[in-house]
């Protein structure tokens, strides 16, 4: 007979157990890669001196800043157009844009009168001047056209000696306008000629010479001496 000892003996040979055993528990290492990451910082010390450095850098940016915005403030407000130049001129002075005219009264006309007149002193009558004062042909279109494009500016005189009246001088001149003042000044001469009953090329050397214009006599009588020699 078998013992109860030697049952319970053969019992627990042939139990098979039902737990299956957990496997290893994983080491930490979170807690291992935050020490390292704590241990790679470094400690950076910044001295006195870089801090007082880097406080003066800002107050520097700080102040541009501010210069900047009052710059800006002070300045006037432009809107330019499409295709426009703007040109703006801050504190400056004597500025200059554009041409300079100059423009002198008194001073020019006198100092012209003055080399006019001592221009006119050296001119005498000479043989061939009182040669052309008497002579009685028409005055031709080779005389009038010289005298009408070097007449002074005093030629409005001149036509006063011939008998004109100002109301007529201006009249001609409004009509020949377009054609300039020498033209007018031509049909002026021309209408003396056509209907004076004295107007000869004598009369009107002559009277260019009582008008002060004697150098348009001089060349006329070189002219007329000219047409002489050419005729012989």
């Amino acid at each position: 007979m078998t013992s109860i000892k030697q049952m319970f003996a053969q019992t627990f040979r042939t139990l098979k157990p039902d737990a299956v055993p957990k496997p290893p528990r994983p080491e930490n290492n979170e807690n291992i890669n935050e020490n390292d990451s704590l241990s790679d910082v470094e400690e950076v010390i910044i001295p006195p001196s870089a801090k007082a450095e880097k406080k003066k850098s800002k107050d520097k940016n700080t102040k541009d800043k501010k210069d900047r915005k009052s710059s800006s403030e002070a300045a006037p407000t432009i809107h330019a157009q499409a295709g426009s130049s703007v040109y703006t001129f801050l504190h400056c002075d004597k500025v200059h844009w554009g041409p300079e005219i100059t423009f002198n009264f008194g001073t020019s006309t006198a100092k012209n009168e003055e080399q006019h007149e001592k221009k006119e002193e050296y001119i005498e009558i000479t043989e061939s001047i009182q040669c052309v004062m008497k002579s009685n042909i028409k005055a031709e279109h080779e005389y009038i056209d010289y005298v009408s494009k070097n007449l002074s500016e005093n030629w409005r005189s001149f036509f006063l000696s011939l008998g004109y009246s100002s109301g007529q001088i201006a009249t001609i001149v409004e009509e020949q306008a377009h054609n300039g003042i020498s033209e007018a000044r031509y049909q002026l001469l021309l209408d003396w000629v056509r209907n004076d009953d004295d107007g000869t090329l004598g009369r009107l050397a002559t009277s260019l010479w009582k008008a002060e214009e004697r150098e348009v006599v001089k060349h006329l009588a070189l002219i007329y001496e000219r047409n002489l020699q050419s005729e012989i």
